[in-house]
């Protein structure tokens, strides 16, 4: 078993690069095997050199084409622990491209199995964080689904409201992922949206009460308002602190970019960290959320005052463009085309409109049901406890 890196490059040339292997400093050459006419290297033919570097010994090809273009291939053979070898090649890897930089050689990476080993390790991993992402989120609107619960609404209702036919459940199955972390991580549901209103007064108010009015006035996300508080109080926020990261580090695994050792290790060792507060997140609340908990996630969700910052936005940047397509001697492709600019410089979260569907109006009725915090039986385990 080998791993392997192909690299090519065009500022240079196989004899060019053969010195430079049998003078360098930073790797070992051991023993060569090259097929030369005079000085020269015959063109398609392989070179091959042995190295040791750190006590292990590695393999480098060399090959040029007509194009002038020279392919550099490199190997490891190994026979122990897998992952204790990449880590080996991998450090190899990274002292021959240190000789490549010094050199002043540029070059491209064209295949590299050891990088696909660190995303076939890692891709589980994601598939987990995403799946018991998924699972909280389905957790928390969970309540919506019981049979207690949907009796209830439809009797206090008149029959006006039956959440089974919602489907709530499904239309989040169907989230993509991009849709799932803006929902649970960027959307802001701070109802405050007027600071002025809301710091009116304030030169009358305590110190206490201005930390509080100060408080209440931060964003805040769906994760830090009803998922944080379920991941223990003392521990730290592991999801909330790298969140960024973790998104970042998704894209490289799902678009098979290049991953060094160091960089795998850093993301392995980050999910294993976050799945492990997922996990806990889940258990608590398998054991804490109620209907209540759900009443109000879906409040928060379903708060029309959410689209006030995005009104806002469409009235800043497409109101002047209306007002010049409106004025006669304005040409008119111009002024279309100030207007198609101004659409497309809105940001707005990126959510199916399916799951706020299935959510709206939802919150409202509960809100006004006096439904209770649980709905277990008079002799269930949990009361004989």
């Amino acid at each position: 078993m080998e791993f392997g890196v192909e690299l090519l490059t065009k500022n240079s040339s196989m004899t060019k690069l053969d010195k430079l292997f049998l003078n360098s400093e930073i790797i070992d050459i051991t023993s060569t095997n090259k097929y030369k006419v005079g000085d020269k290297f015959v063109e398609g033919y392989l070179a091959k050199y042995k190295c040791t570097f750190e006590g292990d010994d590695f393999k480098i090809n060399t090959r040029q084409f007509r194009s002038g273009i020279v392919e550099i291939s490199l190997s490891y053979e190994y026979s122990n622990s897998k992952l204790k070898s990449a880590k080996k090649f991998g450090d190899f890897l990274s002292k021959f491209r240190e000789f490549l930089g010094k050199n002043h050689l540029k070059y491209s990476i064209l295949s590299n199995s050891l990088s696909m080993y660190f995303l076939q390790r890692l891709y589980p991993k994601f598939q987990t964080y995403e799946s018991l992402l998924r699972k909280i989120f389905a957790l928390a609107l969970s309540p919506l689904e019981d049979e207690n619960i949907i009796r209830i609404i439809k009797e206090q209702t008149n029959y006006k409201l039956d959440l089974s036919k919602i489907h709530t459940m499904e239309h989040i199955e169907r989230l993509q992922m991009a849709e799932l972390h803006t929902l649970i991580f960027e959307l802001n549901i701070n109802p405050v949206n007027n600071l002025t209103i809301h710091f009116k007064g304030f030169q009358n108010k305590d110190k206490c009460s201005l930390k509080e009015m100060i408080r209440n006035s931060l964003p805040i996300t769906i994760w830090e308002k009803h998922f944080a508080p379920f991941t223990g109080s003392e521990k730290v926020d592991v999801l909330k602190n790298n969140y960024d990261d973790i998104r970042e580090y998704r894209n490289d695994v799902m678009h098979f970019h290049m991953l060094t050792y160091g960089r795998y290790k850093k993301i392995d060792l980050l999910l294993s960290a976050v799945n492990k507060e997922l996990k806990e997140l889940e258990y608590n609340m398998l054991k804490k959320w109620d209907v209540e908990a759900t009443r109000k996630l879906v409040n928060d969700i379903s708060n029309q005052e959410l689209l006030v910052s995005l009104a806002k936005t469409v009235s800043k940047v497409v109101k002047p463009a209306m007002d010049r397509f409106y004025v006669n001697d304005v040409n008119f492709n111009k002024s279309l085309k100030s207007m198609m600019e101004a659409f497309y410089s809105i940001q707005a979260p990126k959510i199916d409109p399916e799951v706020l569907k299935s959510i709206q109006g939802i919150s409202d009725t509960m809100r006004h049901l006096g439904l209770p915090y649980t709905f277990n039986e008079p002799n269930s385990e949990e009361d004989d406890e």
